[in-house]
């Protein structure tokens, strides 16, 4: 019969004055509880409550939802260990519980060291975590990983895959820099003479001289045998039929016989005109009643042509381009005749500049004796003309 006793008595029938009751025996077997080192086995779901019964420190407990075989460490109820008796590498894959994981997942232990966790191969490897150094070394130096046109990842060299994609793509202009950092708006880049570096510079600095052919300048529809000039708001070229030269005409002209100017002997007289040939807009106006002419902005070359008739006695005299907004002589020309000589034809050439929106000129004689402007022809039925005076607008 063994020594040991594995219960502490929960009354000590021995030390009775008498013979135990019944009620005494049952108190002593109730009230028995396991000897020091030693426990029972609870075998139930729910916690075992160690702070009310404290004997409970002892026991082992069977979690029957669980199945987990738990001891009390003197603060919680933990699992007993197997790893003594589970020989190494016996567990196999059949045995671990996929519950909680999904396809191809792995598992790992979680971030606070404390348990096991399930996650995905890609969330292994945080963002910027992946050294170079793990990836298998390409085949030579230069090469780099690439997906090829079926979508499989392969490697090549770098300086041959930009010569492919630059020959058969298009790089948005968004997507060039300056690297240089000079460039201006509007510049475009260039090579520069030396070869070897970038330049930048407006596209029509770029331009050499007398390089650029004609068949790169652009014409507008219809514009056979026209010129090319600036508009008018000075904005941009245009094509038109004229070469910008305008051309118009004053003169005095009177029925067949009819009477030519007359001047007055030492008079400075204005020259009269009746009729204006002027389809392109050359003179801007005409008043009849002044016989004064406008001239807008422009160069303008002018040729006047005069008759003088006198037949009484020598005769000399001045024609005059008055220039009446600016109380000036714009051009003069001296006449003289003298002996038999009754009539001439006097000239007065001039080249004007007008740089304000307008200017206003007439035509003034001044001679020495009184004087006709003409002597008419009185020829069948034509009329007479007598002075002259032509407008050539070169710009």
């Amino acid at each position: 019969m063994s020594s040991r006793n594995f219960f502490n008595a929960g009354l000590d029938l021995a030390s009775l004055p008498s013979a135990a009751t019944n009620a005494q025996i049952q108190q002593a077997l109730v009230q028995a509880n396991p000897a020091s080192g030693l426990g029972i086995i609870i075998y139930q779901s729910t916690t075992p409550d160690v702070a009310t019964y404290t004997e409970y420190a002892t026991f082992l407990w069977i979690n029957t939802t669980t199945g987990e075989l738990k001891y009390w460490n003197g603060t919680s109820w933990q699992l007993v260990s197997g790893f003594a008796t589970i020989a190494d590498a016996s567990v196999t894959v059949a045995k671990l519980s996929p519950t909680g994981g999904a396809a191809l997942q792995l598992i790992r232990i979680n971030a606070g060291g404390t348990a096991f966790e399930f996650v995905n191969p890609a969330d292994l490897f945080s963002t910027n975590s992946f050294p170079l150094n793990r990836l298998v070394n390409a085949i030579d130096a230069g090469y780099v990983p690439y997906s090829d046109g079926s979508g499989v990842y392969t490697s090549a060299l770098l300086a041959t895959l930009i010569d492919t994609w630059l020959a058969t793509a298009n790089i948005p202009n968004t997507r060039v820099i300056d690297v240089a950092g000079v460039g201006l708006p509007n510049q475009v880049a260039y090579i520069a003479d030396t070869f070897n570096a970038l330049g930048y510079a407006y596209v029509e600095a770029l331009l050499r001289n007398n390089q650029t052919p004609t068949n790169k300048l652009q014409f507008a529809a219809g514009s056979a045998g026209k010129f090319a000039k600036v508009n008018v708001s000075g904005t941009d070229l245009e094509y038109s039929d004229s070469t910008g030269i305008k051309a118009g005409i004053l003169k005095y002209s009177v029925a067949k016989n009819g009477a030519a100017q007359t001047v007055l002997i030492t008079t400075e007289t204005v020259v009269e005109w009746n009729t204006e040939v002027d389809t392109e807009g050359a003179i801007s106006a005409l008043d009849t009643a002044t016989d004064r002419f406008t001239l807008a902005t422009g160069t303008y070359l002018i040729d006047i042509s005069v008759p003088v008739y006198q037949a009484a006695a020598a005769l000399t005299g001045v024609l005059l381009l008055y220039d009446v907004t600016g109380a000036a002589i714009a051009a003069s020309v001296s006449f003289a005749q003298t002996g038999d000589v009754d009539s001439q034809t006097v000239n007065l050439k001039a080249t004007v500049k007008v740089t304000a929106a307008t200017n206003v000129y007439d035509v003034r004689i001044y001679a020495s004796q009184a004087v006709a402007l003409g002597n008419p022809a009185n020829l069948a039925s034509y009329s007479e003309t007598y002075q002259q005076m032509s407008v050539l607008k070169l710009t």
